[in-house]
């Protein structure tokens, strides 16, 4: 996300810190409070439908559940499946320390002190050292308590395979931003777009950008298409970068949970055994409502910029 930022003002030509603005864009990321907030009340406050009970299932409905056995389910909800929640909680809590530590490193070698340090240009270095680190100590650990090193490669592959579709993603957008960069796309776009009041720049470009995600299905590439244009327009508007920079991420995010394209989605039904166009449906609605808070909030901050 750090270099998606950094791509596009360098294309905007204009200065700033990526990784700055990144953590100033964070507050604005209004779609993700939004979903967590109406995540939490529908988990524990919301009542939905009673679900049927036998004598009211159909036969249809009594010979699936009869059918959905739990030996042929995902290996994540498989009824044998250790229930070890220290070995997801312990290498993400590494993962996390030791990526603020190598960046505080980094940022001493820099001639920084202080919490100074900590805002630096290494921080991707620092992330990939903190999870190759960690990988390393926990094989180390796992191996000390008895796991097959076999098993533990092939989740490592399988892990990594899964990353794949985003990498390759990734370098598509960076090609595209480089092409783009060359053709000048983002100057000719944010001389179309040079009437759009300042103050209005991030719920436009927020509503645009729900609508891209949704129908490509990526946040990555909705950030990768959406954040030069979205930054030369507020450069050219003189709008708010950082708000601007949460706008274009909670766009990516809402087409990431809620359309049947996104691989979120799939992964999620395939997971659960679940009908993914229905599940789609089914997380639209409370997509929308967030959605559109997160639109009337960007709108209301257009008073207040």
């Amino acid at each position: 996300m750090t270099s998606v930022v950094d791509l596009s003002l360098h294309q905007a030509d204009t200065e700033g810190d990526a990784y700055t603005l990144f953590l100033q864009s964070i507050p604005y990321n209004f779609f993700a409070f939004a979903m967590l907030i109406l995540g939490f009340y529908l988990s524990f406050f919301h009542k939905g439908k009673k679900p049927a009970n036998d004598k009211e299932k159909t036969p249809e409905e009594k010979k699936e559940q009869e059918d959905d056995q739990w030996e042929d389910c995902h290996p994540a909800v498989m009824r044998d499946l250790p229930a070890k929640p220290w070995n997801l909680i312990i290498p993400l809590f590494s993962v996390i320390v030791l990526t603020f530590v190598f960046m505080y490193a980094i940022g001493i070698e820099e001639g920084k002190s202080g919490f100074g340090a900590l805002i630096n240009e290494g921080v991707l270095d620092a992330m990939v050292l903190a999870v190759v680190v960690t990988i390393v100590w926990f094989v180390v650990y796992l191996k000390f308590k008895k796991e097959h090193l076999k098993r533990m490669m092939d989740g490592l592959i399988d892990g990594g395979n899964d990353m794949m579709n985003v990498i390759l993603l990734l370098a598509m957008v960076w090609g595209l931003s480089k092409g783009t960069e060359a053709l000048e796309f983002a100057d000719t776009i944010s001389e179309w777009f040079d009437w759009i009041p300042g103050n209005y720049v991030a719920v436009i470009i927020f509503v645009l950008g729900c609508g891209l995600s949704y129908f490509i299905g990526s946040a990555w590439g909705t950030w990768g298409i959406l954040m030069p244009v979205a930054l030369s327009i507020a450069v050219t508007a003189g709008s708010s970068l950082p708000i601007t920079i949460g706008a274009v991420f909670a766009s990516g995010t809402f087409g990431a949970f809620s359309s049947p394209l996104s691989d979120d989605t799939n992964t999620s039904a395939g997971i659960l055994n679940l009908n993914t166009i229905e599940y789609a449906k089914f997380k639209l609605k409370p997509s929308l409502l967030a959605a559109g808070t997160a639109a009337a909030g960007y709108f209301a901050l257009s008073f207040f910029m």
